[in-house]
């Protein structure tokens, strides 16, 4: 007979069920607790997302203007098209999207067919077509009841106007319109905006269910900025600029800057080559393009990765440069600043100093003999500033070439800014490194470290931070931010600066600075031809010139340099000086700065044409020379029945009016002979024999100026004439 449980046995049971049942509940409620309270939010969102479908909209980036308020940089219209696989009903539907799209859309049908065939909420099939296209794709969708399979949404798409133009300051976005250079990379977190939505609600089987299940978010566009760049100015500079890199074969890039010195705000900079910001994965250079024809596969990519970001980078304040001796400026204002150099004070340079063992050249051989300070500097004398160097000393050196921001990054507002390398302390400045660095070498620099240094001393010895943004603007129009002149600190005095100013214009109208002389103006500069000591060649330079205008109350300053120019001559006196010339030519008139002549320059200058029609060309000849002008008679002698150029016209004093006798007849045009590298007296005859007047525009000429450029352009079909204003150029070796 079996025997049942006993009470004990009952007992035991019962406790086992109340633990498992306990431990049971507690893990239920555990559970419970981690699901609704700890980890409501996690899975708050896996529902939402398995029951919505959200797609982002892209926000308008914000729009980049010049200072007077020109676009630069522009987000245009355009769309997105993408495929909703899950709303699609049929087999039928599908096809329809497959075999149309490619024909409106440039993508593929494998491509379509490939997303049409996932298990998704959506697929971006192509982004930022034009509305054209985009009105094309609604058509599909209409005429073929594509509701909610295919749809379309604005994918705004950036735009560069201007292409090209000021590339390594504006920068380029990527294929999501993130910022990936230039100002566009800086503020990106204010040109972004924040994305929109849409969001739909789905059934079980993730398809979307009626309207008024859906919520639009709309997208807040991004901000707009308001640079320091003055787009006029930026032309102007990129002209010339990319002139004298064609001109001068340039190997390795020029570079050039503009700044307002009272403010630090840039108001031009560039680098040439530059490229498309349209197209800014696309190389153009040729010589680069024939380069990496060379190679193929891995190694293909890797050298084109390079070019690009060779390309893509800004040498004004990525790579570092020996300023050489338009660093003089620099430091002649320590010696002034500090007192070491009286004015009157005389130096003696016999082409040489013997320093530490070795023997440091002046680059006049035999020197200059004696001349004072001034004269020193006008002739950018090595020995002379050696021994100023001297003077100074290494602590005293030290102190103000840190004071210069020159061992320091500008902080200006763009990524990839290098600071300059000088001597890490006082201590490590021996003799030698004291002497040469007094000059300009053993160091490097950053054009922009440079040009802010330059600017102090035209301002009145106040080290600016240099800027390249004015205002942040909301989409709206309304102002979000200012940026404000920042002042880092105070360098010299104002009396030094004055000092140094007036030296420097001595160097442009008297020394080696002459070919930036312009009449009517006066400009402060200094030339400079580095040495690359880096490099195998060691005959490789770097040509350039800074300067300010107008020397007595300076406004801009510049900084332009030719980095291995090609040809024999490489002196930034040569090469770069008629450069700024030219620019501050257009530059000071378009800020309102007219040239200051005497009464006497102007007369002597130009003259009015007489009426001299009807006249006897004996008579007329002599109404000419009279009036200090010149003749030139086609016809014989006889009644004048045309003259070139026609009475009222202003001509150059000791041009020459053509008088047209008898049955003679002016022609309808002539070509501007080519009289680049001319000198004066070969230019003149060239071109009065060709029918033409001529202007020099420099404040004289000697025999070791030439042609440089001249307006109207040579090769030009041009009335008989006409004035042709000619630039001359001194061939200078002052380095």
């Amino acid at each position: 007979m079996a025997i049942g449980p006993t009470r004990p046995m009952y007992k035991r049971m019962i406790v086992v069920l109340s633990c498992i049942l306990v431990i049971g509940f507690s893990i239920i409620t555990y559970k419970l607790i981690m699901l609704q309270i700890v980890e409501y939010k996690i899975y708050q969102q896996k529902a939402i997302e398995q029951q919505t479908r959200d797609i982002s909209i892209a926000p308008k980036r914000g729009t980049i203007f010049d200072r007077n308020g020109k676009a630069l940089a522009i987000s245009a219209s355009a769309y997105m098209v993408y495929v909703a696989p899950s709303a699609i009903k049929n087999d039928e539907q599908k096809q329809i999207i497959i075999d149309n799209l490619p024909l409106i859309v440039d993508v593929e049908k494998e491509w379509v067919e490939k997303l049409c065939n996932k298990n998704t909420g959506y697929e971006v099939i192509v982004r930022r077509i034009e509305k054209a296209m985009a009105d094309k794709v609604r058509e599909l969708i209409k005429e073929n009841n594509l509701y909610r399979c295919l749809n379309i949404a604005e994918d705004p798409k950036r735009y560069y106007p201007f292409m090209n133009f000021a590339s390594h300051i504006i920068g380029f976005t990527g294929s999501d319109n993130q910022g990936l250079a230039g100002i566009e990379e800086y503020y990106d977190k204010y040109l972004k905006g924040v994305p929109g939505r849409i969001v739909t609600a789905t059934s079980a089987r993730g398809n979307e269910i009626p309207f008024d299940y859906e919520m639009l978010i709309e997208p807040q566009d991004g901000n707009s900025l308001v640079l320091t760049i003055d787009e006029v100015i930026q032309h102007f500079l990129e002209k010339y600029i990319e002139t004298a890199r064609i001109d001068n074969k340039v190997a390795n890039r020029a570079a050039g800057i503009v700044i307002d010195v009272k403010t630090g705000e840039i108001l031009a900079m560039t680098v040439k080559p530059d490229f498309d910001l349209n197209a800014p994965f696309t190389i153009t250079d040729p010589e680069t393009i024939e380069f990496l024809e060379t190679f193929s596969g891995d190694e293909l990519k890797s050298k084109k990765s390079e070019a690009l970001n060779e390309m893509w980078r800004n040498k004004n304040i990525t790579e570092q440069y020996e300023p050489g001796s338009a660093f003089k400026a620099i430091t002649a204002s320590i010696a002034i600043e500090e007192n070491l150099v009286s004015d009157n004070e005389t130096f003696y340079c016999n082409g040489y100093r013997l320093i530490g063992g070795r023997r440091i050249r002046c680059w006049k051989d035999g020197g200059h003999g004696s001349e004072t300070f001034l004269q020193a500097f006008e002739n950018s004398c090595n020995p002379v500033f050696m021994d100023i160097g001297a003077r100074i000393g290494s602590t005293n050196m030290f102190k103000y070439v840190t004071a210069f921001g020159l061992r320091e990054k500008t902080n200006i507002d763009l990524s990839g800014e290098e600071r300059g390398y000088y001597f890490p302390t006082a201590n490590d400045l021996g003799p030698v490194q004291l002497a040469v660095s007094s000059f300009g070498q053993t160091f490097k620099i950053t054009p922009i470290q440079f040009m802010t240094a330059i600017a102090a001393l035209a301002n009145g010895g106040k080290l600016m931070q240099p800027h390249l943004v004015k205002q942040i603007k909301d989409s709206n129009g309304n102002i979000v931010q200012d940026f404000a002149p920042k002042v880092v600190r105070q360098v010299v005095s104002k009396s030094t600066s004055e000092k140094i100013s007036a030296m420097l214009q001595s160097v442009v109208d008297n020394g080696s600075g002459r070919n930036a002389k312009i009449n009517g103006y006066k400009i402060a500069g200094k030339t400079a031809t580095s040495e690359k000591i880096e490099a195998n060649d060691r005959s490789k330079r770097i040509a350039s010139f800074i300067a300010y205008a107008p020397a007595d109350d300076p406004k801009i300053a510049t900084l332009i340099l030719l980095d291995e120019p090609g040809g024999y001559i490489t002196s930034g006196g040569t090469l770069v000086a008629p450069i700024v010339k030219q620019l501050f030519s257009d530059v000071l008139p378009y800020l309102g700065y007219e040239p200051q002549l005497t009464e006497e320059e102007v007369k002597k200058s130009e003259a009015i044409v007489p009426d001299l029609v009807t006249q006897k060309s004996s008579n007329a000849i002599k109404t000419l020379n009279a009036m200090n002008l010149k003749s030139k008679v086609v016809g014989g002698e006889g009644v004048v029945k045309y003259q070139i150029p026609s009475k009222g016209q202003r001509i150059p004093a000791g041009g020459t009016v053509i008088l047209y006798t008898n049955t003679s007849t002016p022609p309808e045009n002539v070509i501007v002979p080519n009289i680049y590298g001319f000198t004066a007296s070969k230019a003149n005859s060239t071109l009065v024999n060709a029918g033409l007047n001529i202007r020099f525009s420099s404040s004289g000429t000697t025999s070791n100026m030439i042609v440089s450029a001249c307006i109207p352009a040579i090769g030009s079909s041009v009335p008989p004439g006409t004035t042709v204003t000619v630039d001359m150029k001194m061939i200078i070796d002052d380095e």
